[in-house]
């Protein structure tokens, strides 16, 4: 039984490891005045992360993490070194946190402290640590060369997906994890591996943000080139309307539309992009969003990109309206949809399910043979950025 707080802190990274190791932990109901039950666990006053494991009961955030990886059956055949690689990474990341304290960013995220809050010095540290972290990521694959992430890609995947409170460090600090390479790849090849993604996609801790008010809304203006596309705005020169986010708990969003000049009528791809670069049009505006490294796919799979939203249907007058609900559109937190682009195609997405035989050929896709990718649904047609109301 494992006893934390419903957000990510230092127990989340004893989860995600617990997923990648095939470990199914019980979450304990903290009580009221959890003295005794932090006593009983060894520690002194109520720190948490504690666990109980049959007669079992221990706290420290890195034993237990040491304590779940030893008796995780995906990792039975680890040896010592990889292990050993393993908890140096989980040791950087809570000395990273300790640096992180001592700018008095904690005090401000609690209580308001400006006074004492030093933001140059946060966001030295956290340069200096990332700066490390990327000196000791792989360039592809994981650190221990495993077919499966292990503890030390679980600290990756902590510190570039959870919300509290590594996202604040970086907000407050001007900070971008996202400039490290390396890490930001390992991160995302590691939470998209069979292991940890259904994990991080359905996790409520690992987004979960004390500081978040829900509801969030958002709204993006669309219209031909991005401004209010280049690629095919000939096919619907007029096409534009308005897109409203909702984000009502952190795992509904509402996603509402009013579109027109769409064009042909019956179903058109609709899609976030992963940037709000109109610089030619919508030609520039990136990919689908895709921050766990899926192939592209129907909002209801499981594989699927973060922007992926199916299709919107275009009547005979041009006009398009109407609402979905979807679980992977954020706007707050690491995967936040904000200063990214909606788009409108002139043709319908297959979903994922069409031709795909050219989809690892160089150059940009081709489109009709690319439906793992785009799902093939042709030119851009109206695009624009998402922006906080």
């Amino acid at each position: 039984m494992f006893y934390y707080s419903p957000y990510a802190g230092r127990g989340e990274l004893t989860k995600l490891i617990a997923s990648a190791g095939g470990v199914e932990l019980e979450f304990g109901a903290m009580p009221e005045d959890r003295k005794d039950l932090c006593a009983s666990c060894g520690a002194v006053g109520t720190g948490i992360p504690v666990l109980t494991h049959g007669d079992l009961k221990m706290c420290q955030s890195q034993a237990i993490q040491t304590y779940i990886a030893l008796i995780a059956p995906n990792f039975a055949g680890l040896p010592p070194q990889a292990r050993g690689i393993d908890a140096m990474w989980g040791a950087h990341v809570e000395d990273m946190i300790a640096d992180c304290g001592k700018t008095g960013i904690f005090g401000l995220l609690f209580g308001g402290d400006t006074a004492n809050f030093k933001q140059d010095d946060l966001k030295a540290a956290l340069e200096k640590w990332f700066g490390l972290f990327e000196r000791l990521c792989p360039a592809e694959g994981f650190v221990n060369g495993q077919g499966i992430p292990t503890a030390a890609d679980c600290c990756a995947v902590l510190l570039y997906f959870a919300a509290f409170p590594f996202w604040h460090f970086y907000a407050n600090a001007g900070f971008d994890p996202a400039q490290y390479p390396k890490f930001k790849s390992l991160a995302g090849r590691a939470a998209a591996s069979p292991v940890l993604r259904k994990y991080v996609e359905t996790s409520t801790s690992l987004m979960g943000d004390p500081f978040t008010k829900y509801p969030i809304t958002a709204v993006c203006v669309v219209g031909p080139n991005g401004k209010v596309c280049g690629d095919g705005a000939e096919q619907a020169p007029g096409c534009a309307g308005k897109v409203t986010f909702e984000q009502t708990d952190a795992n509904t969003t509402k996603i509402s539309w009013e579109i027109s000049g769409a064009g042909k009528e019956g179903l058109h791809g609709f899609h976030v992009h992963e940037k709000a670069d109109f610089s030619n049009g919508c030609a520039s505006a990136g990919p689908h969003y895709n921050p766990f490294f899926k192939t592209h796919g129907a909002p209801g799979d499981e594989e699927r990109h973060v922007g992926d939203l199916g299709n919107i249907t275009v009547g005979a007058d041009g006009k398009s309206s109407g609402s979905i609900t979807d679980k992977l559109i954020k706007l707050s937190g690491p995967t936040s949809v904000i200063g990214r682009s909606v788009m409108v195609h002139a043709d319908e997405d297959d979903l994922g399910k069409g031709d795909n035989s050219k989809a690892g050929e160089a150059g940009p896709p081709q489109n009709g043979f690319v439906s793992k990718v785009t799902g093939n649904a042709g030119a851009r047609i109206a695009c624009g950025e998402i922006k906080l109301a």
